[in-house]
């Protein structure tokens, strides 16, 4: 295991790599010239970004790419990014044909309306494991911000992909689209200002999708979320908010639903609703925020159109702004929504 770095500015590929100083220039050459478990520093600031006249399709498997600064390459651990930005029209801007042990950290992926997705997993046919974002962004994709793709078949092989502290937003589609049947985790992430759906996946019994802290806000046309298929999905700690019609919509057979302590306020139709299938049995709900989402709180093929649960909260949340893009979901110190969700129980 060994640390390299990529400059934006000031490097070559004549150099060693090994130190700030002696930097190399480009992503592609440290795809071919690392190995297993090495660290890649990619050294950029809003200033000076990695411009991308080529797709990279060929990040390597057990790398780990963590945004650092200009100054002396220290990596930004949150407090900024490094920036990938396409130049040219491409396809997907960046992709990966390998799955397992791979981060990406601290790092800006621009689409910059020039590429049609800001990255993408293509077909997943073998095992996965470990891979993971960490304080990313993903947005300007003429179609899709992040796109996940897997076959049934493989499903069960597959570890989630992991999203953390990451933001999907601006892109003129979905923001995350789910071909297939990938699981995924998005945990303190925002998904917002996609031009479609802010999510849209197909998906199977078989995978699952949680949402941990999340905020999906204002999709310009279509729902917040939207389920096509029978995917689990557990939602805790969340806000859905002005999305253009339903906040969280199942059109799929089956409604698989464990959702608490998540508000849903000023969808432009239901808060959540399934718009196709029986009326479904497997959703726990509870603990709930509700407040003036057009068609109502829940449709009517989902536990009759009563919300489920005795704790929930049907009043404004009253967030501290939901100016449009200055949006802050933190909630005002009276707000109902305060102090009334479930948390944790000790004991057995």
């Amino acid at each position: 295991m060994a640390d390299y770095y990529v400059r934006a500015t000031g490097g070559s590929n004549g150099n060693s790599g090994t130190s700030f100083g002696a930097g190399w220039a480009t992503i592609a050459y440290a795809i071919t010239n690392t190995t297993s478990f090495d660290r890649i520093f990619l050294c950029s600031d809003v200033s000076n970004k990695f411009s991308l006249s080529a797709s990279i399709t060929n990040w390597p498997y057990s790398r780990e790419w963590i945004g650092a600064d200009l100054i002396d390459g220290s990596p930004y651990n949150g407090t900024g990014r490094a920036y990938l930005i396409a130049s040219v029209p491409l396809g997907n801007m960046c992709s990966t044909a390998y799955h397992s042990n791979m981060l990406w950290q601290d790092i800006d992926f621009d689409a910059n309306s020039q590429a049609s997705v800001a990255f993408s997993f293509p077909t997943w046919t073998s095992t996965m494991r470990n891979a993971a974002f960490v304080n990313c962004g993903f947005h300007g994709g003429t179609a899709d911000g992040v796109v996940l793709n897997c076959t049934a078949s493989t499903a069960n092989a597959i570890d989630p992909v992991m999203f953390y502290d990451c933001d999907i937003y601006d892109n003129a589609r979905y923001g995350l689209y789910n071909v297939s049947s990938g699981s995924f985790i998005m945990s303190n992430c925002s998904i917002h200002h996609n031009n479609s759906y802010n999510y849209y996946g197909l998906g199977n019994p078989a995978i699952h999708a949680i949402f941990d802290t999340c905020r999906i806000f204002r999709s310009a046309t279509n729902s917040g979320l939207e389920f096509p298929g029978e995917t689990p999905v557990t939602m805790v700690n969340c806000v859905v908010y002005d999305n253009f019609s339903h906040g969280l919509a199942f059109t799929g057979a089956t409604f698989r639903g464990n959702i608490r302590n998540t508000i849903f306020a000023n969808n432009g139709g239901y808060g959540i609703t399934q718009t196709a299938g029986l009326n479904s049995p497997w959703f726990h709900g509870d603990y709930n925020c509700f407040y003036s989402n057009t068609s109502g709180a829940l449709g009517t093929t989902i536990n009759n159109g009563v919300i489920p649960g005795t704790h929930n909260v049907i009043a404004d949340p009253t967030f501290v702004s939901i100016v449009n893009n200055s949006e802050d979901f933190t909630l005002l110190s009276g707000s109902p929504c305060l102090d009334v969700g479930i948390g944790f129980a000790g004991g057995q």
